[in-house]
């Protein structure tokens, strides 16, 4: 193990790119960008809001889908099927369909820990979805939560064991060559590293590569990677995404936003070189109501100057019967 992987940043003044504002729907709790390359379009969630939206960033429009009593945590588009997202959230993991926003359940394996919820996911090469859940209730310091795949080809939903009980799951990445997985549980303040077996599934040989600095202010959230494999990670309560190297654990640079719950960004457009990043007004009723920022809860996008890799679909039998 590379020991200086285990250290902060010395130097924490890196440059900083600046990012507009592509939409704006008053979402509560933003987050799970996701970029289609079949539509050219961009989807996300509003957590607290029960909503997805997408956007067209050709001719900027965007519409709503109202998810009724589910929150839905993350989404991912299917392989073959148009006008359904899998998605996973307050009721397990299942299917969205975009026209009437009715929610498919498949399968919920923490129903019987009514305070938590699954919170944000992607999918591997292989159209696996890993989708990780949450304590809901505040303060959140219980380790209930898990991570989890759901393999679309047998239907099933399994722990990952290897990572071990966690608290807030979030951010999950790739590294280019497919053989690296990337993961944020909130509270550790920390990026842990898995050797990732794509055939499997599998995780093994987990390390820290990454601290973020308690003085940055917010918590690492959702998580992207760009074809360099350098990470890009959101902070709730930070304002910023950050740009990190995760073989030395350095900060290599910012991308400054106007309100300070930033939750997650991925790469879209049509040669992935723009960063979509999606915010929030809070996390809980209080914070939002006590939120007065205008720009909370809008889309941003940055052109950094680096491309992302392609978000892979799920890929599932199931669907198909939808």
């Amino acid at each position: 193990m590379n020991v200086n992987k285990l250290f902060r940043p010395k130097n924490t003044k890196k440059p900083a790119h600046s990012a507009i504002q592509v939409a704006h729907k008053g979402d509560l709790l933003g987050e799970s960008p996701f970029w289609c390359s079949k539509s050219n379009r961009l989807y996300w969630v509003d957590i607290l809001g029960r909503r997805v939206h997408y956007l067209n960033p050709a001719d900027h429009s965007t519409a709503t889908i109202s998810t009724g009593k589910y929150n839905i945590g993350c989404i991912a588009t299917v392989s073959g099927k148009n006008g359904v997202l899998a998605a996973a959230g307050n009721e397990g993991v299942g299917f969205l369909n975009l026209k009437s926003g009715a929610f498919t359940k498949i399968y919920d394996p923490e129903n019987h820990k009514p305070s938590n919820r699954f919170n944000d996911g992607k999918c591997d090469a292989k159209g696996r979805f890993l989708v990780g859940s949450m304590y809901g209730t505040k303060p959140r310091k219980e380790r209930t939560a898990n991570l989890y795949s759901w393999d679309g080809t047998t239907n099933r939903v399994t722990k990952l064991d290897e990572v071990g009980p966690v608290t807030t799951s979030n951010g999950i990445g790739w590294s280019p060559d497919g053989k690296t997985i990337y993961y944020i549980d909130s509270p550790t303040m920390s990026v842990q590293q898995f050797d990732y077996d794509i055939e499997t599934g599998r995780l093994s040989n987990q390390q820290k590569v990454i601290t973020i600095p308690k003085e940055f202010g917010g918590a690492p959230d959702g998580m992207c990677v760009d074809v360099e494999g350098k990470l890009w990670i959101a902070l709730f309560r930070g304002g910023k995404v950050t740009r990190w190297d995760p073989t030395t654990g350095d900060l290599l640079s910012t991308i400054n936003l106007p309100c300070p719950h930033v939750t997650s960004c991925c790469f879209g457009g049509p040669d992935l070189d723009k960063l979509y990043i999606t915010t929030a007004k809070g996390s809980s009723a209080s914070e939002i109501k006590e939120n007065n920022n205008t720009a909370a809860g809008a889309v941003f996008m940055c052109e950094p100057g680096v491309k992302g890799l392609p978000m892979h679909e799920f890929i599932s039998k199931k669907a198909s019967k939808l």
